[in-house]
């Protein structure tokens, strides 16, 4: 992994294995993961990232990045979770009833559902279809997880699903 010089800075970030580029403020990174307020595109931003360290193959940080950074800063983001150890963080957003959308490495799919409990090598979800519908229980082994996402718009739209089904 390339070392990351500081943190509360905006950056993107390209994977080892995959031509993707994630352009996010980043919040907090540790050991293993890197804590992202994610920016799909120009000024936009659609909640959170967290991403596996060991996939990550550079960041970026030029004159695009520093612009979005401008633009960032003066809407004045309240930034929610400070720690990136993964277990705070799985614990803080299941106390919220989030939905999460989860992206294997492995396989290269979502899945999209609630934690039900998290281990140091496996996260259970309980899955949820996009009508809302609870759809059966996949375990995730955490080493297969490319990066996780909360708290973007697709994701929250679909708990508004389930709170009301």
């Amino acid at each position: 992994m390339k070392e990351i010089s500081g943190v509360y800075t905006l950056k993107s970030i390209s994977y080892k294995e995959k031509e993707e580029l994630i352009t996010g403020y980043i919040i907090d990174v540790s050991n293993d993961w890197t804590l992202v307020h994610y920016i799909p595109v120009d000024y936009v931003i659609d909640g959170y990232r967290l991403i596996n360290n060991r996939l990550i193959k550079r960041y970026k940080r030029e004159e695009e990045e520093i612009l979005k950074e401008k633009v960032y800063l003066l809407k004045s983001q309240d930034i929610i979770y400070h720690n990136s150890n993964l277990f705070d963080i799985i614990e803080q957003i299941k106390g919220k009833s989030c939905s999460l959308i989860f992206v294997s490495s492995v396989d290269g799919n979502y899945y999209l559902g609630e934690c039900i409990k998290i281990t140091f090598d496996i996260i259970e979800l309980s899955l949820i279809s996009v009508d809302g519908k609870r759809d059966g229980v996949e375990e995730i082994n955490i080493s297969d997880i490319q990066s996780i996402q909360f708290g973007d718009d697709y994701s929250l739209s679909v708990n508004l699903l389930t709170l009301n089904i």
